[in-house]
């Protein structure tokens, strides 16, 4: 394949990423088809993606205004999940793991296509009940970096279903968090795994600049378009890769 394709994959990767949270859809078949090696595949595609973490940052500045100081604490706890997940798979193959995630997604889209709850007007959470809400938050994107570092698939679509319906922000503005949040799963795993693996440089370039360009290009789409039609499309994608992971785990 010639810098261009991978440039346009790239392109495609990172809309799909920063827009749903599956940017390995589109780059990671793309790697194989190229003859790379899958473990060499999956490294190439994750160091590619630190372009969708630049890219979605600076085109989502006007929703991350406010959220500055909790997008931090989520790319910190983000990353020494990811040190922690990428520290075990890179001594202990995740494969039996496999066979666990389809159903991990598969509920994580049931979650994001069943509406939300909507308290009462006049009605507020007590501070002590939005504290422990905080509290679990944090601690399910500590658990995420680590399965984000261990395994990865659709770590994003993972991350929607559960602030779909435990943040008050705007869908937005927690899919700019997310953006932002989880490279820093990402820039741990890439710095453990190139201890033990190498990165295909020649593809990796055109990739990660291609995903730079979308990750631009997804946070404009997210703000332009519907929030229930997104989250439609998103939960509809999380299916079918669902189904995919499946096929792929159980060998049918």
């Amino acid at each position: 394949m010639s810098n261009l394709i991978f440039l346009i994959v790239g392109i495609v990767a990172g809309i799909l990423g920063t827009v749903v949270g599956v940017a390995s859809l589109a780059s990671y078949p793309a790697l194989l088809m190229a003859g790379i090696p899958p473990v060499y595949a999956d490294v190439t595609n994750l160091t590619s993606q630190i372009g969708i973490g630049i890219g979605s940052f600076f085109s989502s500045l006007r929703e991350l205004k406010h959220h500055g100081k909790e997008t931090f604490i989520y790319f910190v706890l983000m990353f020494f999940g990811g040190w922690i997940g990428s520290s075990i798979v890179a001594v202990e193959s995740n494969a039996s793991f496999s066979k666990i995630v389809p159903f991990f997604i598969l509920v994580s889209a049931i979650l994001i296509l069943l509406p939300k709850k909507r308290r009462q007007i006049g009605m507020k959470l007590g501070a002590k009940r939005d504290r422990l809400i905080q509290f679990g938050l944090y601690i399910f994107v500590l658990l995420l970096g680590i399965y984000c570092g261990y395994f990865g698939a659709a770590s994003g679509v993972l991350f929607i279903a559960v602030f779909s319906h435990f943040s008050e922000d705007s869908f937005p503005v927690y899919n700019a968090i997310r953006n932002v949040a989880i490279p820093g799963a990402s820039v741990i795993s890439i710095i453990v795994f190139l201890q033990h693996f190498s990165v295909d440089w020649k593809v990796m370039v055109p990739l990660a600049i291609g995903m730079l360009i979308g990750g631009y290009i997804g946070p404009i789409i997210v703000r332009h378009i519907n929030e229930k039609v997104l989250k439609v499309f998103i939960g509809l994608c999380a299916i079918a890769l669902s189904v995919g992971l499946f096929i792929k785990a159980y060998h049918i």
